[in-house]
């Protein structure tokens, strides 16, 4: 029915209730994917869908140095860093998609600090990088919807669950994780997790990449032998597996999905389970990150065998000394000692 050439005000609700609802939508939806038509500056940031996750410019507590990276709810809860060797010196950092496709990191100069490195026939207007409800940033084909790369295959220093430590036999290449400095230099530290011995397979902990320091026993179809405590109620299960390409993994879940429980090797090389609802931190301790790590570590260890070395060394005199006490003993019948307390015992009745 129309009014005054006009439709009635009854017909104006439903299309007023559309107009809110495309608004609502589109201002409520969360962006989740850098394209090339949209980069990121500093203080922008990208969401994943259901908005826990986003990727931003972030520094470390004391630190003035600027990283793209991911976190979860918070900035205290940093799950993965691009730049980490390569950081920003002021907030002119961008993150966009490149004139080859790749996902980089710019600085005020246009230098590139960090790329994906993805050697593919693309452009900037076929991928897109998306971030997931998983954690995962990845970069797409937009034409074909191939994976070109993902953050979940080249980690820093922290693993969610889905995250994998593989090892592919015929390639070489492995997904390791790799410890920070120090907790406000997130760059690539002194240690570092792998998947190893793949007949048995072990994830071992390395130091400087040539020493390892920790095992945690080959897996026996649960978990791993040689660390029990691995098998707690917070982390639901273990599972190993592989690839058609041959690529064999190890990944994790948690008992409760919601906690999104993270593990990551810390500056010390310890193994830590961290929740950002409460729950319990795990530490695998280790006997090597006791000691620390760089110089300060080797000089204790220094320290400690040199120490132990003279501790030795004076045993060893103490008793050769006792030893040939006795061997001078039995040889000439007397006791060492004994006749001068003798004649000292014949001078003292000759006074009395």
């Amino acid at each position: 029915m129309k009014f005054m050439g006009f439709l009635s005000p009854a017909s104006y609700i439903p299309i007023a209730l559309l107009i809110f609802s495309i608004f609502y939508v589109g201002s409520t939806s969360a962006i989740d994917a850098i394209t090339s038509a949209r980069s990121i500056r500093d203080h922008e940031t990208i969401s994943s869908n259901n908005t826990d996750l986003k990727l931003g410019f972030f520094s470390p507590e004391n630190s003035t140095n600027r990283y793209l990276g991911i976190w979860y709810l918070s900035q205290s809860y940093i799950i993965w860093i691009a730049n980490r060797d390569n950081p920003l010196t002021d907030s002119s950092g961008v993150g966009k998609i490149h004139n080859d496709g790749n996902l980089v990191v710019l600085n005020g100069q246009n230098l590139i600090l960090w790329s994906s490195n993805v050697s593919a026939n693309s452009t900037t207007n076929s991928t897109v990088a998306q971030l997931q409800d998983s954690g995962n940033l990845v970069l797409r084909d937009i034409a074909t919807g191939k994976t070109l790369w993902d953050s979940f295959s080249h980690p820093a220093d922290a693993a969610v669950p889905t995250m994998r430590v593989a090892t592919n036999p015929n390639t070489g290449k492995k997904i390791e994780y790799v410890s920070r400095k120090t907790p406000s230099d997130p760059s690539s530290g002194y240690f570092t997790v792998s998947l190893e011995r793949l007949g048995a397979p072990e994830v071992f902990f390395w130091y400087n990449k040539t020493r390892p320091y920790y095992r945690t026993g080959p897996w026996n179809g649960r978990f791993f032998l040689g660390t029990p405590r691995l098998s707690t109620e917070y982390l639901y299960g273990w599972r190993f597996d592989h690839d058609d390409d041959g690529t064999v993994y190890v990944t994790y879940s948690v008992a409760d999905p919601t906690a999104y429980g993270t593990l990551s090797i810390t500056t010390t090389g310890t193994l830590k389970l961290h929740f950002p609802y409460g729950g319990a931190d795990l530490f695998i301790r280790t006997p090597y990150s006791l000691l620390g790590a760089g110089k300060k570590g080797r000089g204790r260890i220094a320290l400690i065998v040199a120490v132990t070395g003279a501790i030795g060394i004076i045993t060893l005199v103490v008793c050769a000394y006792l030893v040939w006490r006795k061997w001078s003993a039995k040889r000439t019948g007397k006791v060492p000692g004994l006749d001068s307390m003798r004649s000292h015992i014949v001078r003292d009745r000759m006074r009395s």
